[in-house]
Parts: C-alpha cells; structure tokens; sequence
C-alpha cells in the first residue's frame, strides 16, 4: 500500500529552509528527512516505473532531438558483450557499420565475418571502413558502439 501523502510537509517541502522552519509544525529532525522525501518522490518513483518496465520487456518511451543535417556512424559487434571487467569471454563473429542522416538509416554495410581473424586484423578492417566513411560523409567517430 502506498504511503498517504502529507500534503502540508509536501507543500512545505518546496518552500525555503527558513521559511519552513518558521511553520509551527517543524520538527528539526524530522522535518528535514520529509523535505528531502518529498523533493526527490518524483523521479525515484519515475526510476522505479522504468525499472518495472524493462523487468517486463517494455522498454520506456524516451524522446531525443537529432540534427536532421548531419551523418552519424554506428559500429555493431557480433559476439559476446564484454563483462563486467571489460574482458569478452568468446569470438567476434561479425561487425557491421550502419551511418544516418539524422534519424534516417542512409548505409548499412554487409556483416563482415572476423571469426578465425586476430584483434589486429579486426581492428585494421575497421579502419579502413572508417576511413572511408571520414572521407565520404566527414564523420570522425563513431556515434555508438553496440553489441549484438
């Protein structure tokens, strides 16, 4: 059951500290454990809501501006993400680059295949695919690297 709010300490919360400490209510130790509780209720229960929603698979509807001019690179690995230390455990199977412009998927390259090849070889396929995407669209890194 959730907790009734104290619509008093909640308009009390948003007031100054002098100015709420000159309520005939205040009580020192009290009072300001329940400002700092109802200042932040908001976005812990915003926190709590998407928390909810991705342990069910909906992912929370999040809202960002692109600019509709410019290029943006994507690099996506194949393979097992890195764990908490930053080690991959496992092969990269494949790598992909995907470039929009603003929102709008412009490239989408092949999957390269890089099991069997050593961390060089991987990292000189990606420079020069990045290199070429410098040269084409002006893009100097990539936007986001995402896992697969």
């Amino acid at each position: 059951m959730p907790r009734i709010i104290n619509k008093k300490c909640a308009s009390c919360a948003f007031l100054d500290i002098a100015e709420s400490r000159k309520q005939s209510c205040w009580v020192e130790g009290k009072c300001k454990n329940k400002r700092n509780y109802y200042r932040s209720r908001e976005s812990k229960l915003e926190s709590q809501r998407n928390s909810y929603a991705l342990k069910q698979g909906r992912l929370p509807v999040q809202t960002f501006d692109l600019s509709p001019t410019g290029y943006r690179a994507e690099l996506v690995l194949y393979g097992k993400r890195p764990d908490k230390n930053n080690q991959i455990r496992g092969v990269l199977k494949g790598i992909q680059i995907l470039v929009y412009e603003g929102s709008n998927l412009i490239l989408q390259s092949n999957v390269y295949a890089t099991a069997g090849m050593r961390a060089s070889q991987v990292e000189e396929l990606i420079d020069v695919n990045f290199q070429a995407l410098k040269e084409k669209f002006g893009i100097y890194k990539f936007g986001a690297i995402m896992w697969k």
